[in-house]
């Protein structure tokens, strides 16, 4: 059986056997990889990129979902510094989560869910247990607890997620959890009321992983598909009202092997459990180049291309459940994401760059455009090494940069558009198959009354743009442009301002207005629409 390092190793092996393979029986393999990898896949062309957006203002929308912008809290390190020595919320850093838009909080976070336990983290701070690190393997105490959680919850105004320990806990220990918080209730601290509820509970995090730090925890599918239906049962006579979220994986992504026990999921998914109603993925950690050491180059350009990769993914997780449990209706729950360059590669810290944070834009636009992904949530809000949208000094990130800006463009009701640009092809890399005729360019349209939104994100790090606005007979009265940009595409020094924001207003001239845009960007255009059509004029 392999654990999680020797299955790395080995989605290595067939990732470079595949490249070398591509090369043909011909010439020197060696040589044409390096030539290919030296080669730009985007040059510069001397002429700006032209868009062309189309799209009716005044068309029918749907909701615009809002929920892929959640995030998880870990317990540990003062919830990655979220909290103070003293466990006490710094406001420095709940005004940032409020302005990244966190709709919801997964707590107690990822691998740290399997050796938590709760109880030891209620009652006063200086009378709580101590729990365990899972990465560190040190005991620190439970600073950060459930009442924790749900006071930042209240404040952010974002529903909580809790994580069952599936993998050291106990059914009993998991019904205690939901009874306390569901039924007995908690108190906020804050304001005197009842704490939020919570509505989505998650049966253990990666069972279908083997975390080399944890060997003790490892189960099979059987094994944790026998726990999940134990857990299930007893939360669910605690509190027949919660759903339930159990975690899968296909065996590959794109041909890559995505777990270390092939036919996890079909053998958890033959039989359904009683009050599972949605199904956690972890399948946009994105574009994943762990195999080798690629350029950053082609790091990129395979993040440009993850959401063809993501989408294709639900789309085959859709096939097994439809197989496995003919008509059940597919409700996912993408509990941990993020533009993940490499892993083990000194590309790593490329998820800091203004780079991480327009990988991150493209997995949040193909998001909003799943209907049923329920819920996304970033991994992670603040601090826990480059992965943080936060900093733990009290700024944001370029992946913080970017949630702002979506935050301030998913609004109301998204609408159908357009956007004509020139494509590139996008070679294989990771978990992100080979794309054909990638746009350079993408956008999301939303409209809340005479209010219209428009995020376009310019990928083309070689060219600027110019973007065309084809909107009918359609009058702008006014229009504010806000901005990230930047001249340091990779730069990974985790310091303020990498990823450049400017916001001024803009005088949209009558037909058919053009807007200049610089090269990898991501541009959000508010424009408030006449309520009278444009005339036209002889």
């Amino acid at each position: 059986m392999l654990n999680r390092r020797q299955w790395l190793s080995r989605g290595g092996a067939l990732l470079g056997t595949t490249l070398v393979g591509a090369c043909g029986a011909g010439g020197n393999p060696v040589a044409q990889v390096q030539a290919m990898l030296q080669t730009p896949i985007r040059s510069a062309t001397g002429q700006p990129n032209a868009l062309s957006l189309q799209l009716d203002p005044r068309a029918a929308g749907v909701a615009v979902n809002r929920a892929v912008l959640g995030q998880n809290l870990h317990w540990v390190d003062r919830g990655d510094e979220m909290f103070d020595s003293a466990a006490e919320l710094r406001p420095a850093m709940a005004s940032l989560a409020a302005r990244v838009g966190t709709t919801s909080l997964r707590y107690p976070g990822g691998l740290q869910s399997d050796t938590f336990h709760w109880k030891l983290g209620m009652g006063l701070r200086t009378e709580r247990g101590l729990n365990e690190h899972a990465n560190a393997k040190r005991f620190q105490p439970t600073l950060v607890g459930t009442q924790e959680l749900l006071e930042l919850c209240e404040q952010l105004g974002a529903q909580p997620l809790i994580t069952v320990n599936l993998a050291s806990g106990t059914a009993a220990e998991a019904a205690d959890w939901v009874r306390a918080v569901n039924v007995t209730g908690l108190t906020s601290r804050r304001t005197g009321q009842r704490l939020p509820r919570v509505p989505l509970w998650e049966l253990g995090n990666e069972p279908y992983l083997q975390p080399e730090e944890q060997p003790a925890l490892w189960m099979n599918a059987s094994a944790f598909a026998q726990k999940a239906r134990e857990f299930a049962k007893a939360m669910r006579q605690v509190d027949p009202g919660i759903a339930l979220s159990l975690p899968i994986t296909l065996d590959k992504r794109h041909g890559v092997p995505a777990t270390p026990l092939p036919g996890f999921a079909r053998e958890v998914l033959a039989s359904p459990i009683e009050g599972v109603s949605h199904f956690s993925l972890h399948n946009a950690y994105l574009p994943f180049g762990a195999d080798a050491e690629h350029s950053t180059d082609r790091l990129y350009w395979a993040a440009m291309a993850a959401g063809r990769g993501l989408s294709a993914d639900l789309a085959a997780n859709r096939q097994l459940l439809a197989e496995l449990q003919p008509g059940a209706t597919p409700r996912w729950a993408l509990t941990e994401f993020n533009a993940l360059f490499s892993l083990g590669r000194s590309t790593d810290t490329l998820t800091l760059s203004p780079a991480g944070g327009l990988a991150l834009a493209e997995l949040l636009r193909q998001l909003v455009l799943e209907p049923d992904v329920e819920l996304a949530q970033g991994w992670s809000l603040s601090g826990n090494g480059f992965f943080g949208a936060i900093h733990p000094d009290a700024w944001l990130r370029p992946t913080g940069q970017v949630l702002a800006l979506f935050r301030e463009g998913l609004v109301g009701q998204r609408l159908p558009c357009t956007l004509q640009a020139p494509t590139v092809n996008t070679p294989a890399l990771g978990f992100t198959p080979a794309a054909e005729n990638l746009p350079v360019a993408t956008a999301l349209a939303c409209r809340e009354g005479d209010t219209l939104r428009l995020l376009v994100l310019h990928k083309d790090p070689a060219n600027p743009a110019e973007l065309t606005l084809q909107l009918g007979a359609h009058r702008i009265d006014s229009g504010r442009i806000s901005q990230l940009s930047t001249e340091q595409l990779f730069d990974t020094r985790d310091v303020p301002d990498t990823l450049r924001r400017t916001d001024r207003g803009w005088a949209a001239p009558p037909g058919a207005p053009t807007l200049s845009l610089p090269p990898h960007s991501l541009t959000l255009l508010t424009l408030v629409l006449s309520p009278q059509p444009e005339t036209a004029t002889a």
